[in-house]
């Protein structure tokens, strides 16, 4: 009985060996043919493998035929060969995913990313036969691995970029899509990352132009990243309408401010303020719309006009008896004319009517010097003749107007301005010396004194504000006078 139960039991044994054999042979089968799923083939054999270790250690005393061992040994090594077969694999599908996305082809995409998956759904499954096999295993998932971190940092870099709103749909609608394919997915950053990623950067896009229009009125500027702007909406599935909440509040603040701009513009021209007109006014000589250069061009019409009558003013002006009032007013609409010049003669050379800011600037300087220099030379005939009325009154005119439009004299004009000063003091100082001579000559008749007292009893007697100082000097010389002829 025990003779029969042992062959028995060792012809089951044997049979189960035969059984097992034919199945790990199929599943490596299975395993090696890409047309069929691998992954229950592989673990199937992954039992078969464990059975035949246990199986391994009654042969001796099943007295069965040497060889268990031998195809357990040329099982591993084919696992093994696949396993560097599958690495060698996976290399390629990673290239060809890489190319399919550089590429955009959605075919391709999907196809190269299911080969992925499939790839390390596989590794998963192979993991655990043997250290050696563990390490090929973990060096593919490491490719996998890479190839997805430079994906997801050159995605986020894209979606954190400025623009490329189409570009960026397309990557957002691309990491949708990976969704299908769980392992591929969990080696990526999540959908809900990188749409939060892609609000922000629509709502900085948006802040970016919201600034322009508040600090400039570079139009073409604004309207061309409105343009941009507007490709933004293609990303509102993405970001819940981020794109065109933001858009509509900033082409409204647009229209304002061009027409905030506009009656800006006629307020500046109109109070002659040209010191900043530049940032408002050059973006339309600039524009390429045919609408802003036609208001570029009535804005030109309305300067020249003011500045026309500026210059006709200085004009007027410039033939006024010298009062600080008159100085005063030509050295204001100069300034008006100097500041238009810097600000306009960039792109004005010459306003409508032939109007030449910088001729015409240079031409008051050009009068208010020959104005200068005919008083000094109308001192000069006073000075000669020992004229104190007109020596006075020129001397005032040359002192108030040299001091107040000192900026527009040449350095000849300010050096003529002081020896005026020193001849005129000289000129008040001799008096006294003249008095002295005359005593000293016995009151013989100086014709020079004769000259001398009469223009100081003029300028005494006047009621001009200028000759205060040469009232004082006929008091002081008259008293003088008295005092040695009593003597």
């Amino acid at each position: 009985f025990i003779a029969n139960c042992s062959t028995k039991f060792s012809n089951i044994y044997k049979d189960r060996i035969d059984h097992v054999k034919k199945e790990a042979s199929e599943c490596l089968r299975q395993i090696q043919d890409d047309a069929c799923e691998s992954t229950p083939a592989i673990s199937s054999l992954k039992l078969h493998l464990l059975e035949m270790e246990e199986l391994s250690h009654l042969e001796s005393a099943l007295k069965t035929d040497k060889g268990l061992s031998t195809i357990k040994t040329n099982v591993i090594s084919r696992f093994r060969e696949h396993i560097i077969t599958l690495e060698g694999t996976t290399k390629c599908d990673i290239n060809d995913w890489k190319i399919a996305i550089e590429e955009n082809t959605g075919k391709g995409i999907v196809i190269t990313t299911e080969r992925l998956e499939q790839g390390l759904r596989e590794m998963l499954a192979l993991h655990g036969l043997d250290e050696k096999s563990n390490n090929i295993l973990k060096s593919a998932r490491l490719n996998v691995e890479s190839a997805c971190v430079a994906l997801a940092k050159n995605i986020c870099s894209l979606l954190k970029s400025k623009g490329h709103y189409q570009k960026k749909a397309e990557h957002l609608h691309l990491i949708d899509m990976f969704g299908k394919y769980s392992i591929v997915s969990s080696l990526l950053p999540s959908p809900d990352e990188l749409k939060n990623i892609v609000r922000e950067t629509v709502a900085s896009d948006a802040k970016v132009i919201e600034d322009l229009i508040s600090e400039t009125a570079e139009w073409d500027k604004i309207d061309s990243l409105l343009t941009q702007f507007k490709e933004a909406t293609i990303l509102d599935k993405f970001t819940s309408d981020e794109a065109s909440s933001r858009l509509r509040p900033l082409m409204q603040l647009r229209e304002q401010k061009e027409v905030q701009v506009d009656d800006l513009l006629d307020d500046l021209i109109r109070d002659q303020d040209f010191q900043g007109i530049k940032e408002f006014i050059m973006p339309f000589a600039n524009s390429k719309d045919q609408i802003k250069q036609q208001k570029f061009k009535q804005w030109c019409n309305k300067i020249a006009s003011s500045l026309s009558t500026t210059v006709s003013e200085i004009n007027r002006d410039l033939e006024r008896a010298i009062s600080e009032e008159m100085c005063h007013s030509i050295t204001n609409q100069v300034k008006v004319l100097e500041h238009a010049k810097k600000e306009l003669s960039s792109r004005l050379v010459k306003l409508p009517g032939g109007l030449n800011i910088g001729k015409e600037v240079q031409s008051a300087k050009t009068k208010i010097r020959e104005i200068l220099e005919a008083l000094i030379e109308a001192f000069n005939v006073h000075y000669r003749n020992m004229n104190f009325e007109g020596m006075g009154i020129s001397h005032h005119s040359v002192i108030l107007l040299s001091s107040q439009m000192e900026v527009h004299l040449t350095p000849l004009n300010k050096r003529t301005v002081k020896d005026l000063r020193e001849k005129f003091d000289q000129a008040v100082i001799s008096v006294s010396g003249f008095i002295h001579r005359f005593v000293q000559s016995a009151f013989q008749e100086d014709g020079r004194l004769l000259q001398i007292f009469p223009s100081l009893k003029r300028a005494s007697e006047s009621v001009n504000p200028e000759l205060p100082k040469l009232s004082n000097t006929y008091e002081t010389s008259q008293k003088e006078l008295t005092e040695k002829i009593n003597e």
